[in-house]
């Protein structure tokens, strides 16, 4: 399931980014920033869409 962080925000134990970064799309920054400790998570990220994208 692929739902990430939006759990969090449902159920308000974390906030959302500012809307200018949502418009932006670069929200995930804002996580980044908010939790370090997602780096190592993120940097998997690229590899798992280049699967993705090979797959199709």
């Amino acid at each position: 399931m692929g739902v990430g962080g939006s759990f969090d925000v449902w159920a308000g134990v974390k906030k959302r980014a500012p809307t200018w970064m949502g418009a932006l799309q670069i929200e995930w920054l804002y996580r980044l920033l908010q939790e370090p400790s997602r780096w190592r998570r993120m940097l998997a990220l690229p590899s798992f869409a280049c699967a993705v994208m090979k797959e199709r």
